[in-house]
């Protein structure tokens, strides 16, 4: 239970209350499942799978003007999907804070980095890969039509994480240590993988 002045409310009647205002919540793992925030158990017989709202819901994000803070949940969100009148507040569980999307997959032949049940895509440049200080790997948002750095309409360069089978697909055995931070090979071509800074658009917003 939690008070709004001197009524108590459930977590669940707050939720339907929002919902009635056409507010919602979601959250997304670094495996890029999407999931209501008050599923109880995530996994992936409760994850979102209906691709036309994936689709919409991906392809609408944008970064909030200002982070809403939702005591309830005890969250502060950074992004909402907006569609009409409709406002789809998302939580990233990812240490780092300018992650706002996941990749699930790579089409080397054209070389994409797939999103929203792979419907979506970004184009890949092997040599922006980045690593987190948890060893994860990120690439950054460049054409998304509200986060893409290549857009100019974010204040901050926003990245997607690479899905832990994705990296590992795209390291293989060709990760090594280096100077400035790592190496791998891609297509024949040795890459660096610097330190990600996610508070610096510079080089790595490209």
């Amino acid at each position: 239970m939690w008070s709004l002045g001197q009524r108590c409310m459930s977590s669940s009647a707050w939720f339907e209350a929002e919902g009635l205002a056409r507010r919602y919540f979601y959250k997304v793992d670094d495996r890029g499942a999407l999931y209501l925030f008050n599923t109880k158990h995530k996994n992936v017989a409760t994850a979102l799978r209906d691709k036309a709202f994936l689709k919409q819901f991906w392809g609408s994000l944008r970064q909030l003007e200002k982070p809403r803070r939702v005591d309830v949940l005890k969250t502060d969100f950074h992004l909402v999907s907006i569609c009409g009148n409709e406002e789809s507040f998302l939580e990233v569980l990812d240490d780092n804070s300018s992650t706002a999307l996941v990749f699930t997959d790579l089409n080397h032949e054209d070389n994409e980095l797939l999103y929203a049940g792979e419907q979506l895509k970004e184009p890949f440049d092997p040599s922006k890969v980045r690593m987190g200080t948890t060893g994860r790997l990120y690439h950054p948002i460049l054409t998304h039509r509200h986060l893409g750095s290549n857009k100019g309409k974010t204040d901050r360069p926003f990245y997607g994480l690479l899905h832990p089978h994705l990296a590992n697909r795209l390291l293989k055995d060709s990760l090594r240590q280096a100077n400035e931070g790592f190496m791998y090979e891609y297509r024949g071509t040795t890459h660096t993988i610097l330190p990600l800074k996610p508070e610096s658009r510079g080089e790595d917003a490209g």
